[in-house]
Order: structure tokens, then C-alpha cells, then sequence
């Protein structure tokens, strides 16, 4: 910065409403080094008042005031540089809660781009992978913006009553209360990380309860699933009952090629802990499959190949949803994996424990990870293949 003017850039969420990026004004009249710091000092703390009443300045407002203000200063005024220096290094030194949100978006980028790097070279499809916690601290930065209380703190001064308050305020703009505690855990382990990095000792987020109905943590009624496949074309059926006959997430699903197909089972990624699994296919769908199979390119999708790119997950499922609830089932698409879940640990049929986990759920350390490849897929087979969706009215007697 020139020492014959002051500048001041200006924070990113008041840019488009000022139509500048920055405050610049020449102190060439100041008449000596003394007054030159002074008239910084005042054009500084102007400028907060610009800032605190946003909505009162436009582009040529803003200019005005703080010239005003300079002239006002060389003509009539003195300042205590004592007082307003100590002022000003509590102002500068302020780091805000967007300020954090800014360096963990940035790690969080980088952190991703080498996850999905290592993940490449081991030969998983990246070119659908989105950073949903990316997003979200994206949302959360949004929202953030538009809350004064927390914006203007700085972050060690944050305590519970700016958080209640912050609750309030998303729950004010229509914000969905699990929605919220998705934010507020986010939120929560930033803090965490602060306190572990003895930046803080105290962690003010305490995350909003939600009370989920213990109806929409069921499975799909055997009513709804025939329901729901009388309204969908050939490929989305299709693709609805593989879901529920092998319980793979939709991500994963969504991530097969023909190329992933062996032995008329699914050779893919475990989307959550990055291992290699295997799924066979039903005996119920096989034959589809394999008409589908003989018509496309090993680099092709197996299902919805027209929808590619980073929202190509988001893309197949929205429409899903959107039936559901057009036809008044309280379900999301991912209960097809709850379903499956629930069906084996009901009619386990004395199969193996440890084969059953490695469908249902993620299993823990490296053998049991070599365990999911090396075993013999017949088993797993068997297991997939004595799914009966018309027994799913048998375990809603019990549920």
C-alpha cells in the first residue's frame, strides 16, 4: 500500500452490491507522515460503517463518504492515534468464520483431487465422483454470509447463543431441520480441528436433534415396490430391481461399465471405504442383463449412459424420488439398500455370517478387505439369489 493512499479491499459477500472490489483513496493532501496514518485510521473504521450498512451505499455512495470523511478530518479534526491504533489491530487481526470456511474449502479441494488421483490409478471410474462435504461447506459459507451475528466475530469469540441463533435463521429461510444438523456436524468437526490444533478450547456447536420418524428408516413395502415398478419404463425397472437385489448404493451402481462385469457379478469399488467387492447378479434379472450386456461398448454405463459428468448419480436419482413422492411412498432410493439389508439379516438361512456382511456392510481391516475378493463367489451367489421380494410381506409383519 502506498503511503500517500488508502487502500482497503473489500469483503467478497458486498463486491456486487458496491460494484467494486476495493475502497482507494488518495491521502496526497495529508501533510505529514502523522496525518497521513491518522486519515488510514479513520478511512478504515469509515469503511466498517460502509460495510455495517451495506444496503444505505452503492459504487458512487461509498467513494463519497470516505472522501468527506478525509476532508472533514484535514479541515476541522484531530484523532487519539493511541485509541483507534489499538482499535485497529483488533479489527485486523480478526479472523471471521468465513475466513475458515475459505481455508478448509481450499483443503478440502486439494485433499480431494489427491483422493481421487490414487483412486484413478486404481482403475475407479472418477469422472462421476463429487465431494458432497465440498458442497455442503459451499452451503454452509452461503448461508453464513447472510448472518451478520457470526459474521462480523470473530471466530473465537463464537459462543452457543450465536449458534441458536444461526439455527433459527436457516430454520426462518425454509432450511429442513435434517438439513441443518448435516450443516451443524460439518460445522461441528471444524471446530473439533481448531480446538485440536490449540487454536481454541471450547466448541460451541452442539448439533440440532432430529426426531426421524421410524417409519421412513423402514423398508420398502412389498406394496410399494410393485407399485412403484407398474410406473417405470423397461431400464429404470431394471434398474430399481437390481438395486434392491444386491443392495448396492446408487453411486455404485451408477459407477458400473460393462468392463466391470465377470462372472455375471458386479467387480466394483466400495464407494464409502474405497475396497474391492463383488456382487453377483440375480438369477431374476440375469437374462436382462445380458440383453443389455450384448448391446453396449465396454466403456459404456450399464444403465443411463446419456447421463455422464460430475451430477450423473444426482441426475438418475431426483426423478426416482420425485415418483416416490408423487405416489405418496415415504421412501428415498436408497432405502432399496435398507431393504436388502433387512431381507438377509431376516432370512439369513444359516449362511455365513462374515459372507453376508460382505454384502450388507463395510467390514473391518485388511484381511477381512482381502476376505471380499479371495472368497469363492458361489457363495455369494447363493446368498443373492435366494432373495424373494414376494417374502418382504412376511418380515412387515414384524416391522
Amino acid at each position: 500500500m502506498s503511503k500517500k493512499e488508502f487502500i482497503r479491499r473489500i469483503p467478497e459477500e458486498y463486491q456486487s452490491k458496491l460494484g467494486l472490489q476495493r475502497l482507494k483513496v488518495s491521502l496526497i493532501k495529508c501533510k505529514n507522515k502523522t496525518q497521513v496514518e491518522k486519515a488510514k485510521m479513520l478511512l478504515y473504521f469509515q469503511s466498517e460503517k460502509i460495510f455495517e450498512n451495506i444496503n444505505e451505499y452503492d459504487k458512487l455512495k461509498a467513494k463519497s463518504y470516505l472522501k468527506n470523511s478525509l476532508y472533514e478530518y484535514l479541515l476541522n479534526s484531530d484523532i487519539n492515534v493511541k485509541s483507534l491504533t489499538t482499535k485497529v489491530e483488533e479489527t485486523i487481526h480478526k479472523i471471521t468464520i468465513i475466513d475458515i470456511f475459505n481455508k478448509e474449502i481450499d483443503k478440502r479441494e486439494i485433499d480431494f483431487k489427491v483422493k481421487m488421483k490414487a483412486l484413478e490409478k486404481r482403475g475407479v471410474d472418477i469422472s462421476i465422483k463429487k465431494d458432497k462435504t465440498y458442497d455442503s461447506y459451499i452451503t454452509i459459507k452461503n448461508h453464513l454470509l447472510t448472518f451478520k451475528c457470526i459474521l462480523e466475530k470473530d471466530y473465537k469469540d463464537i459462543n452457543n447463543d450465536d449458534i441458536e441463533e444461526f439455527k433459527y435463521f436457516l430454520l426462518e429461510k425454509n432450511v429442513g431441520l435434517s438439513s441443518i444438523a448435516s450443516y451443524f456436524k460439518h460445522l461441528k468437526a471444524i471446530f473439533n480441528r481448531l480446538i485440536k490444533a490449540q487454536k481454541i478450547t471450547f466448541n460451541p456447536i452442539i448439533v440440532p436433534s432430529v426426531e426421524s420418524l421410524s417409519e421412513d428408516k423402514k423398508m420398502f413395502a412389498y406394496s410399494d415396490i410393485t407399485t412403484i415398478l407398474d410406473n417405470l419404463g423397461r431400464e429404470d425397472s431394471l434398474l430399481f430391481k437390481t438395486l434392491l437385489y444386491t443392495g448396492m448404493r446408487l453411486d455404485e451402481l451408477s459407477s458400473i461399465k460393462k468392463k466391470n462385469i465377470r462372472n455375471d457379478a458386479f467387480y466394483f469399488f466400495d464407494s464409502k471405504n474405497k475396497f474391492r467387492k463383488i456382487v453377483p447378479i440375480h438369477e431374476n434379472i440375469l437374462d436382462e442383463m445380458n440383453k443389455i450386456f450384448s448391446k453396449i461398448n465396454d466403456d459404456d454405463y450399464i444403465f443411463k449412459n446419456n447421463i455422464k459428468g460430475k451430477n450423473r448419480v444426482d441426475d438418475i436419482r431426483n426423478p426416482f424420488n420425485d415418483l416416490f413422492k408423487k405416489l405418496d411412498i415415504n421412501r428415498t432410493l436408497h432405502k432399496t439398500r435398507a431393504t436388502f439389508i433387512t431381507y438377509l439379516n431376516f432370512y439369513n438361512d444359516n449362511f455365513n455370517s462374515k459372507d453376508i456382511t460382505t454384502l450388507t456392510h463395510s467390514l473391518q481391516g485388511m484381511d477381512d478387505k482381502k476376505y471380499v475378493v479371495a472368497k469363492n463367489i458361489d457363495k455369494l451367489r447363493l446368498i443373492v439369489n435366494s432373495i424373494d421380494l414376494t417374502k418382504i410381506k412376511e418380515i412387515e409383519k414384524y416391522i
